[in-house]
Parts: C-alpha cells; structure tokens; sequence
C-alpha cells in the first residue's frame, strides 16, 4: 500500500489587534493569537509605520494565546503588531490591517478668557463671550455660565443662550442693578472641563418715572412741584 504524510507547517495567526482597533496610551490592551506547531516562546511586536519597521513589546513570553501589554507612547494611524517565534524569529503573525494609537483625552483650555462688554454694564444687558480649545476641536465643546455672586433679592440673569457651542458668545439680561460675578464651565465629548471667570457691575439705570399731583393750574411762565 501507499502511505500518506501531511506536514503541517508551523504559524501563527494574529487575532487581535487584527485592523481598524484603537489603542489609548498608558492604557492596557490585549493582544490574542492563535499558532500551529510553534516551538518554545514569542516576542511580541509593534510597528508604527504599517508593518516595514518593528519595536519589541514583549520579549520571550509563553505562546499561550494572549499577552495584556501597556500601549506605548506612540501614537499612529498604520500600527500593526506582530507575534513571532522567539527562536529564529519564525513563523510569525501581523495584523491584517492597521489600527490607531491616539493620545488619552485632554481637558479643553482656555484661549480667550471670559470678558463681558459693556462693563460696566449702563443698561440693563451685556455680550459675555469666552472661547476655548481642546484636542478633539472647539466644535465639540459647551459652554455653560452660572452666576456665582449677584445683589440680594436678585433673580439670576437670563441667557440668550447657554450649555450649547453657541453660547460662547452671548447676552445676559440683568433685572437688578449690583455687583454679579459669573463663571463659564467649557466641557469637552469626554466630560473633561476648565472654567474662566469675570466680574460685572450693572450700574443703577433709570427705566420709568412716577409723578403723584392733584389737578393743577399754572399760570404761564409759572412752576408747579411734582412729587
């Protein structure tokens, strides 16, 4: 008769990250793999360049199918990693396609302070406008303002607009003449803020007049009191 022999060559096949994953910096993540026939340890490594340049991660660990590594600083839209065979460096496994490393999320900062114009105020509104930045773009950031101080007895002041984009620039309409001290929380997509603060005086203004007479007759180029 005749006898048949299969060989089965040696591999390794990447599971993850296998294509289109995002990593975080400093954050864990878990690389898993699948092998046939591999002999002793791995190394596991890492290519920021999509698969031409390698950087180790891990030296000799078991080939038991999945390491938890810490993402490096190293941020990259062509990442790849690569599981090879510590002896000989053969066979070994890539990513199919690439995954990300971005940086963690930022807090926004403060470009333009919190200014309010007019100050003092003369009437009875002014534009309050702050402006502010943040590594996933001014567009996704909120504005918040919340009067911290104001005249006792006095309502709050009212917003033209206020927890959106647009209220980075608005109208607040005061009620009471005093001293208001107000403070814009800026909030990023990842909940992250910083705030900015101003100081107002709304200054007395002059909206009605209430005369009290009886029935008066003056002469002409005369003068009559009103209370």
């Amino acid at each position: 008769g005749t006898a048949s022999v299969t060989v089965t060559e040696p591999s390794i096949a990447l599971i993850a990250p296998n294509g289109g994953e995002t990593w975080t910096v400093g954050t864990s993540a878990s690389v898993a793999w699948t092998s046939t026939g591999v002999v002793g340890n791995v190394d596991i490594d890492l290519s920021t360049d999509g698969a031409i340049f390698w950087t180790p991660l891990v030296s000799n660990t078991a080939n038991d199918g999945s390491e938890i590594i810490t993402v490096p600083n190293t941020p990259s839209t062509t990442s790849r990693i690569r599981v090879k065979q510590t002896s000989q460096g053969s066979p070994f496994g890539i990513s199919t396609a690439n995954f990300r490393i971005v940086n963690p999320n930022q807090p926004p900062t403060i470009t333009t302070a919190a200014a309010a114009n007019p100050s003092p105020v003369t009437g009875t509104s002014t534009n309050l406008s702050v402006l502010g930045s943040d590594d996933g773009g001014e567009a996704a950031l909120t504005y918040t303002w919340t009067a911290t101080a104001k005249p006792s007895g006095a309502a709050d002041p009212t917003y033209s607009a206020n927890g959106t984009n647009a209220a980075k620039n608005i109208t607040a309409t005061f009620s009471q003449a005093g001293a208001y001290a107000f403070q814009v929380t800026v909030r990023d997509a990842g909940n992250l803020t910083a705030t900015s603060s101003v100081n107002i005086t709304v200054n007395q203004t002059l909206t009605t007049v209430a005369v009290a007479t009886s029935s008066a007759s003056v002469a002409a180029g005369g003068t009559v009191q009103f209370t």
